[in-house]
């Protein structure tokens, strides 16, 4: 069934209190004035006299007004708005209801919010002589009063029965109450919530996370998390992992060009939360671009080696490797050679089988073999023994290592991550 808002609840509390009010002061009138006897003759002639030319101002029993229930709408929905008064030592509802009147100078709202609460009888006799402003003052008070104290109990976590609607803590609210009763941060966060929550049988928890900031928020939900609460779970991305935007937020701005991972595995102070399927808190993640996950892979002896020697191989160093990426090579890249042939080779097919797959549709970032037979020699990619040639030259050959072909390794355009070391023959000598 669902659950009524503060402001039904209220226009109930003031219709039942006005009607019921109306009907007293109707009566109590009727009593005190009741009509004369009917006479036959003379009662038609002046039932007729009256008929067609309206009955005198004397002859007419006058009519209590009515309470104007809007003014007193008014007047409740400005005071459960204005927050609520100290709820002091009482438990019971009517009581709370009775103390909050008190406390906003109304006493002779209280018996009404009481009758409203059990739906019992009213004592008007007090009210007969008041004006309507003051009525419709009097029932707005004690309209508002009863919904707060309805208010108040359920914030504590009880249920409560009201005008044919069963007032109880929503699931997630009791798990906020919970929450409270605990110690530290997140206590704190939920016992502040708790008090400003203004109808506690529908909350959400996703209504009351809407306000805090995101330490808050972490804070929060780990405590709920950690106790199973409200389908509330945590994940943190392991280092590897592609960084996925809807479920991570990155330490530094992204570009769209290259493809992110996650650098690092993600401590628990940065995790992100789920409510249920639903992603409410990004994971906070530290990034790099996929090429730098695969060049520095870690148990990569050239990848170990280029991470020690960054700052003199990386454009910007080590402050910057994060965000490098293939093309651009290394800034010596000839200071690779002095690892064994072997290793290098393993190292420039590993970066070839794992980097060239995520650029697959991008021919630009695919890393390729350099120093082939039969291409024209460059000075920027290959050496011969350590010198280039003199004039137009073509790659003859590779010169083995360790029985290894010593190819260099770069992007089509991009500068080198390792030069290849060939033996050229000149450009018009091969046709």
């Amino acid at each position: 069934m669902t659950k009524p808002s503060c402001d039904q609840l209220l226009d109930d509390a003031v219709r039942w209190l006005a009607s019921r009010i109306d009907s007293a002061r109707e009566r109590a009138r009727e009593a005190a004035h009741p009509p004369p006897p009917p006479q036959r003759e003379k009662g038609l002639i002046r039932k007729v006299a009256g008929t067609l030319l309206g009955a005198s101002p004397q002859e007419e029993r006058a009519r209590p007004p009515r309470i104007d229930q809007w003014a007193a709408r008014d007047e409740g929905k400005r005071r459960l708005k204005s927050g609520a008064a100290a709820p002091g030592d009482a438990d019971a509802v009517a009581d709370l209801a009775a103390e909050l009147c008190l406390r906003w100078k109304h006493p002779k709202s209280a018996p009404l919010a009481r009758a409203w609460l059990a739906e019992s009888k009213l004592d008007v006799e007090t009210l007969m002589d008041m004006d309507g402003r003051t009525l419709a003052l009097i029932v707005g008070v004690a309209a508002a009063a009863a919904v707060l104290a309805l208010v108040i109990v359920v914030r504590r976590g009880r249920s409560v029965s009201i005008a044919r609607h069963e007032l109880a803590p929503s699931p997630d609210f009791r798990a906020l109450v919970i929450v409270a009763e605990g110690e530290g941060e997140a206590a704190a966060i939920a016992t502040r919530i708790q008090s400003e929550v203004a109808e506690p049988w529908s909350w959400r928890l996703t209504d009351g996370l809407r306000g805090l900031s995101p330490g808050a928020k972490r804070s929060l939900l780990s405590a709920l998390a950690e106790r199973d609460l409200c389908e509330v779970s945590a994940f943190a991305p392991k280092a590897g992992e592609d960084f996925d935007a809807s479920r991570m937020s990155p330490a530094v701005p992204l570009n769209t060009d290259d493809l992110w991972v996650v650098a690092s595995n993600t401590p628990d102070d940065r995790r992100g939360y789920r409510i249920a399927d639903r992603v409410e808190v990004l994971a906070e993640v530290e990034v790099c671009t996929a090429d730098w996950w695969v060049l520095s892979r870690a148990g990569c002896t050239v990848g170990e080696a280029i991470i020690e020697r960054a700052d003199n191989l990386i454009a910007g160093g080590r402050a910057k490797a994060a965000s490098w990426r293939a093309p651009w090579g290394f800034t010596f890249p000839e200071d690779l050679r002095g690892i064994p042939e072997t290793v290098l080779d393993g190292w420039r097919q590993r970066l070839i089988a794992e980097l060239n797959p995520r650029y697959r549709d991008r021919p630009e970032r695919q890393l390729v073999l350099v120093g082939s037979p039969g291409e024209p020699f460059e000075s920027s990619m290959e050496t011969e023994d350590g010198r280039s040639p003199v004039g137009d030259a073509v790659v003859s050959e590779v010169v083995l290592r360790d029985g290894v072909p010593q190819y260099g390794l770069a992007c089509p355009g991009g500068s080198p991550l390792l030069l290849a070391v060939v033996r050229t023959r000149p450009a018009r000598s091969g046709a």
